[in-house]
């Protein structure tokens, strides 16, 4: 019964967080993830790294939270196989998100490309990316966010800020994968289009690539509807 009772109340710090990630509030979703882990620390290595992870956002030190997560993946791809499903997945999906939006916020775009690949190797699409991970949780970006959202998310901000041409070697391939273009899938997407769902979460990164690939009129088009849309949502925002 006791298990039960920890089990439905992290439920709940996990769902409250989800809503403070979802108005933008990290510092809000962080501490609510701790919050989950009350009382289990003692008994368990990885909630005690986890919190530990999560202490060491909620103090600025991303980098070394950053390489607690990975850490925590590495092992747990080779944790023991009996242990809860359930629990295995919650933690996962916390682990790659909160990893990825480390490695966001140190800039370290081509190490998340990396990442990524791992989780969701290329060629990456719209459609691959926003279901192919095991990892994902549903979550969408906030307009204009420099952090946030599922793995089509993380990598569309990684395939515009990334190196040039950065062939990746990872222990699950055989032989080295090329992103080359996975950013052009994703842009020529109808879900990327002005009006598009995804271009209502990832309007300023597209409009940046489009920028800087001379398409300046894509641009004014894109960032127009990307403004109406605004304006829709807030008129039938409840006062």
């Amino acid at each position: 019964a006791r298990e039960k009772k920890g089990s439905d109340a992290a439920s709940v710090w996990d769902a409250l967080a989800a809503l403070h990630r979802a108005s933008g509030d990290d510092v809000a979703a962080r501490l609510c993830l701790a919050r989950a882990f009350d009382g289990i620390e003692a008994s368990d290595a990885r909630a005690a790294r986890t919190r530990a992870a999560l202490t060491a956002q909620l103090e600025g030190d991303a980098a070394s939270a950053r390489d607690i997560y990975d850490a925590l993946l590495r092992d747990d791809a080779d944790a023991d196989a009996d242990a809860d499903e359930t629990v295995k997945r919650r933690l996962a999906r916390l682990w790659f998100r909160e990893r990825a939006r480390c490695s966001q916020r140190l800039g370290e775009w081509d190490e998340l490309a990396f990442d990524l690949a791992e989780s969701v190797p290329p060629p990456w699409s719209v459609e691959r990316l926003r279901s192919g991970t095991e990892h994902g949780d549903g979550e969408r970006a906030i307009p204009g966010a420099a952090a946030g959202g599922d793995a089509l998310c993380f990598a569309t901000r990684a395939l515009a800020r990334a190196s040039d041409a950065f062939p990746l070697e990872t222990q699950t391939h055989a032989k080295d994968v090329s992103l080359d273009g996975s950013l052009d899938a994703i842009l020529g997407d109808v879900a990327c289009a002005p009006l598009g769902s995804v271009a209502a979460e990832l309007g300023v990164e597209l409009a940046t690539v489009r920028l800087q690939r001379g398409l300046e009129d894509a641009v004014v088009a894109h960032v127009a509807a990307i403004r109406a849309r605004f304006a829709e949502r807030w008129a039938v925002t409840p006062a």
